[in-house]
């Protein structure tokens, strides 16, 4: 037992200063959506960062709403994320600042070749998915606390369909696998633009419905505030956002399908 103590007790003095706690130092801890996992970005952007400035990141890849918790709690030092429903909450209190729009792409509306609910046709994305509602055609809808999956919920809400059947089909999979799964089942649902196109050569699933307002798909990046966490590495996530914004960090874009924010009009 004492020989297992005293393993455990160096396993923990040897443990990476990132795991043990927020910040510090020249190591950044970055919260990032699981949206972006598979897209390559993340990496790219940690080990470019690294290069230019000497500073470490640490990535952290969970659904967004788990991003939030970990600001909220003081585990990381800056989060992206494309759930805007929860930046309020943290910005008012003081959990995060400077937040800014990274980049954006939109969401689309994706299902089977022949499209059987005849989404295609629709005027909106409320008609979309009414659509599908009436026809009674499978509808995956993600419940994995991702940006993606906050949308989808939204855009139902906003459809003025009062009651789910055995049509809609929750699951907790990421974009990727949920992707999957719509293209065996012969299905329909809402995926970002980018995770859409890295997999549609895999996938018998068309884009059938796109350009609606309200499936704009902006990326946010936000610093966790010393205020409520004062040894939250501050300096180093201001540095990282600013790199992000850069030219530098946007020639990644290519890895996906997004662009850079629209310019704010003064």
């Amino acid at each position: 037992m004492r020989l297992l103590a005293l393993a455990a007790a160096l396993a923990l003095l040897l443990m990476p200063v990132a795991l043990l706690g927020c910040g510090g130092g020249s190591t950044v801890i970055l919260a990032a959506t699981s949206d972006l996992e598979g897209s390559g970005i993340l990496q790219e952007w940690a080990e470019d960062f690294q290069a230019r400035s000497g500073n470490r990141v640490d990535l952290v890849i969970v659904p967004d709403d788990e991003a939030f918790a970990m600001a909220r709690h003081g585990e990381c030092d800056i989060i992206l994320t494309h759930n805007t429903s929860e930046q309020g909450a943290l910005e008012s209190p003081g959990y995060i600042q400077n937040v800014q729009e990274i980049m954006r792409d939109d969401f689309v509306l994706v299902g089977p070749p022949d499209d059987p609910a005849g989404v295609r046709e629709a005027e909106n994305i409320s008609d979309a998915l009414k659509r599908i509602a009436d026809s009674g055609q499978t509808f995956i809808l993600r419940i994995d606390g991702s940006g993606n999956a906050y949308r989808q919920n939204l855009l139902w809400s906003y459809s003025g369909v009062s009651e789910a059947g055995g049509w809609l089909l929750p699951t907790e999979a990421g974009a990727g696998e949920s992707l999957q799964e719509t293209s065996l089942e012969e299905a329909y649902t809402l995926p970002d633009r980018s995770s859409f196109e890295r997999m549609a050569g895999g996938l018998d699933l068309e884009i059938l419905f796109e350009g609606d307002e309200s499936m704009a798909n902006p990326y946010y990046g936000a610093a966790v505030s010393t205020l409520t966490y004062p040894d939250t590495n501050l300096a180093g996530a201001l540095e990282f956002i600013d790199y992000l914004l850069s030219e530098d960090a946007r020639r990644f874009f290519g890895l996906g399908v997004w662009e850079a924010p629209a310019p704010v009009e003064e």
